[in-house]
């Protein structure tokens, strides 16, 4: 959760949109997510400003698309470092233009929302990267 989608919760409870209790579960439910191949940490965004942050090395490209759905159903948006070729792959094939490969870094970013900062179009493909840099991908 991020702190925009904290402030439309409380606001709901405000309104008379949801009540107290619900807005409880809600909050109690979010902070962890366990998905099989991890633990995900949905809270990090109100401590971080950014969303948790997949480290694909280690890890299958299975549990990276896992990990991957999981933090953008949330956020909306994902890091992924230490990518391989076939993770990015994985990564890019899952969520198509919203994903971006930046082969040097070795990192995919996915923006939900399909625009980059920067106004252009989100989007890449392994083997064929964008400016893809962090600071254009993330807004």
């Amino acid at each position: 959760m991020d702190p925009a989608r904290l402030r439309k919760l409380l606001a709901g409870v405000r309104r008379g949109r949801i009540t107290t209790s619900q807005a409880l579960e809600a909050i109690a439910r979010l902070p962890f997510e366990s998905i099989g191949a991890g633990t995900v940490d949905h809270h990090r965004g109100i401590r971080q400003s950014l969303p948790e942050v997949i480290l694909c090395q280690g890890k299958t490209k299975t549990q990276c698309v896992s990990i991957a759905r999981s933090i953008v159903s949330r956020s909306g948006r994902l890091l992924a470092t230490r990518a391989s070729a076939e993770q990015a792959r994985a990564l890019v094939e899952e969520f198509q233009d919203a994903a971006t490969w930046n082969e040097a870094a070795r990192t995919v970013t996915v923006h939900a929302g399909g625009t980059r900062r920067n106004g252009s179009a989100a989007g890449g493909r392994p083997g064929a990267p964008r400016d893809g840099s962090p600071e254009t991908c993330w807004s």
